[in-house]
């Protein structure tokens, strides 16, 4: 009995991080990727809400590649019931023991500090969603393969990885199935770092990320890079601060310390070492050691000595960098949003001789991004920061394809009969690349942009059919977060009212706001009854999951987990 392909889109679908696809065809379901929400609060509590499926009825994970917004819920994935192989290269199997170790420790750190935040005493603490113990489950169902290969990951599925040059192990996924043949971008890297693959074209539908799809790049060579790194360290040395860059992804990660460490003793000899502030572990580590060996650079990895370039271990090693100056710091997270970076920048912003380097994407609702827009202030960890530091970025480390070379990419997939799907972008960056896709010739229908929930059933040679619409209002949820407006005000209140021209006005204005608060109070509202629309993460598993094969006890466990 024929059954076409449906497709549902879980994350990475009007937002940037959070990559999940869901494709069911007769009674068998493989997701591809599993990853992580990163951004703002409203979106990294998806995080913890339950799956919109049931994961014990997964069959099979297809891994695009080893960054955590790709694969960092692979271990609840596991603790929730999956029980089947991920399948993904042999560069990726070595990669995510490190990785997810990694994402494992920082979060347990980060659940640690909002749990230990002044003010947080009165509410429920956080509790991790998982531990470094359940990575090993995930390590014990890997099946690696590599590029080029046919393989089936459910009975009827063919699939076939492809080298996209994003990160080591990063792969398009090629999928044959209900006679159709499918593409998945995954991440797509600059075409300096995409291998020649064999021809893939004409294919039904594809699904193309679009991060980068509203940026063009001037073309820079490895030297190239190299220089305006060395500039941007001089500068920002010269004024007599720390320069801080926020680490993001391996490839970024590796190319700066390679850089850095054929910088690494020069700079020594004048006083100013390289500190790599990262909890990498097994290979990752390994690897930039030996990446600095091959520049000439000595490496010490108790963080101690004048060696030129330091690997930092321990949290009192790292917090004791507070207190140097004329030091390059590198550490994590690239957004800003969780890692050692955070007591980095809540120490260096408001030193007006410091400055700080971005060198990746920053998504809306980081603390990244709040910095890149000009912030002047801004709160980090309960704390709120006066920015003085000079704020700088470096895009010629980014291990995306820009807007041209996505195109390029495109175009050598032609022709697409059925639908072009885009993802993995911000509301700007996909709107643009949606017009310029439109007019690449062989793209037989119009762009789909989808989002977070919604459902489309895949017909071979013809436009594919939404069947389940994201949740009411998503777009805007997606959009905004009141947790980032609420930072901002409460980050320059006592700035604004100190700089009002008397205490009259100040009392006033503290009137209006608490006016406004009692407004909305349980007192003011008891007389009458509102319904209370849905939580976000609620509407998502409404929209992904309502169709027949959910049971609606499976609602009731939803109210359950949230107590």
């Amino acid at each position: 009995m024929h059954s076409p392909i449906e497709i549902t889109f879980h994350g990475a679908a009007g937002t940037l991080t959070g990559s999940c696809m869901e494709l069911r065809w007769h009674d068998k379901r493989v997701l591809i990727d599993c990853g992580l929400f990163q951004g703002s609060r409203s979106l990294e509590h998806l995080n913890w809400a339950p799956f919109p499926f049931e994961p014990s009825r997964i069959d099979a994970v297809l891994l695009s590649h080893a960054h955590q917004d790709h694969s960092g819920l692979l271990p609840r994935l596991m603790t929730d019931g999956f029980t089947g192989a991920i399948w993904c290269t042999f560069e990726t199997r070595d990669l995510l023991p490190a990785l997810l170790a990694d994402v494992a420790v920082l979060h347990q750190a980060e659940v640690t500090r909002r749990n230990l935040r002044y003010d947080r005493a009165d509410k429920e603490p956080f509790a991790p969603f998982f531990t470094d113990k359940e990575v090993n489950r995930v390590i014990d169902h890997i099946q690696p393969i590599a590029p080029g290969t046919w393989f089936l990951p459910v009975e009827g599925m063919g699939v076939r990885f492809h080298e996209t040059g994003h990160m080591l192990g990063a792969v398009s996924i090629e999928i044959l199935a209900d006679r159709q043949r499918l593409l998945f971008s995954g991440d797509v890297g600059p075409a300096t770092k995409r291998p020649r693959n064999a021809e893939l074209r004409g294919f039904d539908h594809v699904v193309c990320e679009a991060t980068l799809g509203d940026k063009i790049r001037k073309r820079v060579t490895p030297a190239d890079r190299r220089l305006q790194l060395r500039r941007e360290v001089d500068r920002a040395l010269r004024r007599g601060g720390n320069i801080i860059i926020p680490a993001f992804g391996v490839e970024c990660t590796e190319d700066l310390i390679c850089d850095l460490s054929a910088l690494a003793q020069d700079l020594s000899a004048h006083g100013h070492d390289v500190y790599v502030d990262l909890p990498l572990s097994g290979r990752v580590a390994l690897a930039l050691n030996r990446c600095a060996r091959r520049t000439g650079a000595t490496v010490n990895n108790r963080g101690t000595g004048r060696t030129g370039l330091h690997f930092v271990e321990t949290v009192e090693d790292s917090k004791a960098l507070n207190e140097r100056s004329g030091q390059v710091i590198i550490a994590a997270s690239g957004m800003c949003e969780a890692g050692r970076i955070r007591h980095h920048l809540r120490h260096n912003l408001p030193r007006a001789d410091s400055t700080i380097l971005l060198t990746s994407y920053q998504a809306r609702g980081t603390l990244g991004r709040t910095l890149v827009d000009g912030a002047d202030r801004v709160r980090i960890s309960g704390h709120d920061v006066r920015v003085r530091a000079q704020m700088r970025t470096l895009d010629s480390y980014s291990a995306h394809a820009d807007q041209h070379e996505l195109v390029r990419w495109l175009e050598t997939k032609r022709p697409i009969s059925g639908s072009l799907f885009l993802t993995h972008a911000e509301t700007a960056a996909r709107e643009a690349f949606a017009r310029l896709a439109s007019g690449i010739k062989d793209i037989n229908n119009p762009v789909i942009q989808p989002y977070v929930g919604e459902t489309y059933r895949l017909l071979k040679g013809s436009a594919a059919v939404r069947i389940c619409e994201a949740a009411p209002g998503i777009e805007e949820w997606l959009a905004e977060d009141w947790q980032n407006a609420y930072a901002a005000i409460v980050a320059n209140l006592k700035h604004r009212l100190e700089e009002m021209p008397t205490d009259a006005k100040r009392r006033t204005t503290l009137q209006a706001i608490q006016n406004l608060l009692d407004e909305r109070s349980p007192a003011s509202t008891a007389a009458t009854t509102v319904k209370e629309p849905p939580s976000p993460q609620r509407q998502l598993f409404w929209a992904a999951g309502s169709r027949a094969d959910i049971a609606p006890s499976t609602v009731e466990l939803i109210d359950q987990k949230r107590g």
